[in-house]
C-alpha cells in the first residue's frame, strides 16, 4: 500500500523535510560507491551494534570503540537498499511537512533527531546481545507519524494498494495506514529494520507530540485548512473540535474489511519469516559470545520443496562460497570459526574453495553436523580441525559424480568391455571422470594434512574419493573415528536449538509425527506388580 497524498495541506516550505531527504539519499549513494564489503564495515561503524556497548570487550576484539555514541544518530541516515531507502524518505514527504508546518522548522528538526535517538535506544534494551548492526530512518519516521496522527487525529490519507496490474485507491483514517506501515517495517531494509525500534520511535513521537501540543497549542487560534467529507467549505477550525465524519456502511464497509483481510494474509507469512530470521540472529549472537567465535551457518534445509510442481534442490554453490569466503575474510585470522553444516553437498569448486578457506586460517576452525554433511559438505568438514557429529549424524564420501554418474564407475565401464563396444561420448566422460577423481583425491590429501600425517591424509584420501562406497553412503559417527578423523559427540543444544530455527516447509501430509515433548520413564506406581 503506497500513499498519495494526505488531506492536510501545508501553509510553509518543508524545508528541514527536504534536507533530511536529501542528506538520506546523498549518504546512500555514497554507500552505493563503497561496494559490498565497504558497505558492511560502514554498517558495522555508524549502524546501531547493540552488543558494541552491552559487552565493550567483544567490541574492543573486533574494533569498534564502545565509547562512541554516535550511531544512535548516524544509523538512522544509513539504509539497506532502493526499496528501504525510497519507503522511508516516501513517508517522510508525505507526513513530515505538515508536522513541521505545525511545530516550525528548528524544533521540528530536534524532534526527528530525539526521536531517532529513542528509537535506537529502546533498540539497544531489547535487544542487547546483538551483534548485528540497525540502519535506516525507520525509528525517527515512526516518530513523525506519531506525532502526526496527535496533531491531525480526523485526517485521512489517499493511498494506492496495486493488485497484480490493477491499481486500487482508497481512502483511509490516518490510523489504518499507521498499522500497515509499522507491519511493513518488520520486513523492510537489508540488515535490520527491527520493530522495537520503530516502536520507540512512535511511542517517543506521540509523547513529545503531546507535550508540544499541550505546550504550545492550548488556546491556538490557528485553522486548519482540510478536505473533509461532507463539509463543503472545506475550513474548519482547530479548536471546534473533530469536523464531520464520513461513515462508511453497507457495501462500503463491506469492501473495507475484504481489504484488510487481504491486507493482513498477504503480510502474515512473511512477517512470521522475519521473526523467525530475528530469533535466528538473536541465538547466533548468544553462541558467538559464549564461544568467543564466528559462527557461520550453512543449512540446505529445503531439499525437496516444489514450485509449480517442478522439483527444485537446494545444494552448495558459488553464491555460498563467496558468502563464507566474505565472512572469514571479515573475521581476524586469530578467532576461532564454527561452521553449522547441514547439506546433502553441491559443487565440487565451491566446496573446495571453502575447504580451503577453512585450512588457512590460524585460529581454531570447528565443524558441526546435527543431521547430515554429504559429498560437497563432507569436503569442507575434512579442513577443519575437529568435527562434532550428533550421535546419529552421518557424513559421506566425496568421490566425483558427471552428471547422474559416479566418475568411478564410468571409468570401471571403460577398463570392463572392448574399447570398440564403447561409444565416444562414454569414453570422453571416462576421461573427465579420471582427472575429476584425481584432482579430489589431491584437495582431500592437502586439506587433511592439518590433523594428519601425510601418509594417513593419502591413505584416506583414496577411500573417501576413488568410489569405494556409493556416494549416499552414510559415515556415522563411530566408523569416522576408525578412519581416523578428529571427531567428537558432544553437540552443543544451542546448535540443536539453532537447527530447530530453520524448520523444513510444511507439506501436505506428514510422513512424521509425534507430541513434541520430552518423554521420560516413569517409576512404576506404589503397589502395582512386577
Amino acid at each position: 500500500m503506497i500513499p498519495i497524498r494526505d488531506t492536510i495541506p501545508s501553509r510553509s516550505a518543508p524545508v528541514v523535510t527536504g534536507s533530511l531527504i536529501a542528506v538520506n539519499t546523498a549518504v546512500f549513494f555514497y554507500e552505493l560507491s563503497l561496494g559490498p564489503i565497504g558497505v558492511e564495515q560502514l554498517f558495522y561503524w555508524f549502524g546501531l551494534v547493540p552488543a558494541r556497548y552491552s559487552h565493550p570487550e567483544w567490541a574492543l576484539t573486533v574494533g569498534l570503540p564502545p565509547d562512541d555514541y554516535l550511531p544512535f544518530l548516524t544509523s538512522t541516515f544509513l539504509h539497506g537498499g532502493w526499496p528501504h531507502l525510497i519507503g522511508n524518505m516516501w513517508t517522510l514527504w508525505i507526513f513530515g511537512d505538515n508536522v513541521e508546518d505545525r511545530m516550525g522548522h528548528a524544533r521540528f528538526l530536534a524532534f526527528y533527531l530525539l526521536t531517532g535517538l529513542a528509537a535506537g535506544l529502546t533498540h539497544w534494551f531489547t535487544n542487547v546481545d546483538s551483534i548485528v548492526p540497525t540502519v535506516g530512518a525507520s525509528g525517527a519516521i515512526a516518530g513523525v507519524l506519531g506525532a502526526y496522527f496527535i496533531l491531525f487525529p480526523h485526517a485521512r490519507i489517499i493511498a494506492i494498494f496495486p493488485v497484480f496490474f490493477f491499481p486500487f485507491f482508497f481512502e483511509l483514517p490516518a490510523g489504518v495506514y499507521l498499522l500497515f506501515w509499522g507491519l511493513s517495517q518488520l520486513f523492510s531494509g537489508t540488515l535490520s529494520t527491527l520493530a522495537a525500534a520503530d516502536v520507540g520511535g512512535w511511542l517517543g513521537g506521540r509523547m513529545s507530540a503531546a507535550l508540544f501540543r499541550g505546550c504550545c497549542f492550548i488556546g491556538s487560534s490557528s485553522f486548519v485548512r482540510a478536505t473533509v467529507p461532507g463539509d463543503s467549505s472545506g475550513t474548519r477550525s482547530a479548536s471546534k473540535g473533530p469536523g464531520p465524519v464520513n461513515r462508511l456502511g453497507g457495501n462500503h464497509g463491506s469492501r473495507r474489511s475484504l481489504f484488510f483481510f487481504f491486507i493482513f494474509t498477504a503480510l502474515q507469512p512473511v512477517l512470521q519469516q522475519r521473526l523467525l530470521e530475528g530469533s535466528r540472529r538473536r541465538l547466533i549472537a548468544q553462541i558467538e559470545h559464549k564461544r568467543g567465535s564466528r559462527v557461520i551457518l550453512l543449512v540446505h534445509r529445503q531439499e525437496t520443496m516444489n514450485v509449480l510442481g517442478f522439483p527444485i534442490m537446494r545444494y552448495i554453490d558459488i553464491n555460498d562460497s563467496e558468502d563464507i569466503l566474505r565472512a572469514c575474510e571479515l573475521t581476524d585470522p586469530e578467532v576461532p570459526i564454527d561452521i553449522v553444516l547441514h547439506t546433502p553437498g553441491g559443487l565440487v569448486l565451491a566446496a573446495l574453495q571453502i575447504a580451503h578457506a577453512v585450512r588457512h586460517r590460524k585460529g581454531k576452525v570447528t565443524v558441526f553436523v546435527p543431521h547430515y554433511a554429504m559429498s560437497g559438505g563432507t569436503l569442507i568438514a575434512l579442513a577443519a580441525d575437529e568435527i562434532v557429529m550428533a550421535r546419529d549424524a552421518v557424513l559421506g564420501p566425496v568421490d566425483p559424480q558427471l552428471g547422474q554418474y559416479p566418475a568411478a564407475s564410468l571409468l570401471k565401464v571403460v577398463a570392463k568391455k572392448p574399447i570398440s563396444e564403447v561409444d565416444d561420448n562414454t569414453l570422453i566422460f571416462a576421461d573427465i571422470g579420471e582427472k575429476a577423481i584425481n584432482q579430489v583425491r589431491e584437495s582431500v590429501g592437502e586439506l587433511l594434512l592439518r590433523t594428519l600425517r601425510p601418509d594417513k591424509s593419502a591413505e584416506l584420501a583414496g577411500l573417501l574419493s576413488t568410489g569405494r562406497w556409493t556416494h549416499d553412503y552414510p559415515i556415522r559417527f563411530e566408523e569416522a573415528q576408525r578412519l581416523g578423523l578428529h571427531v567428537r559427540s558432544e553437540m552443543p543444544p544451542e546448535i540443536l536449538q539453532l537447527m530447530s530455527l530453520y524448520p523444513q516447509p510444511v507439506r501436505r501430509q506428514p510422513s512424521v509425527e509425534y507430541l513434541p515433548m520430552p518423554r521420560r520413564a516413569q517409576e512404576p506406581a506404589r503397589g502395582a506388580s512386577k
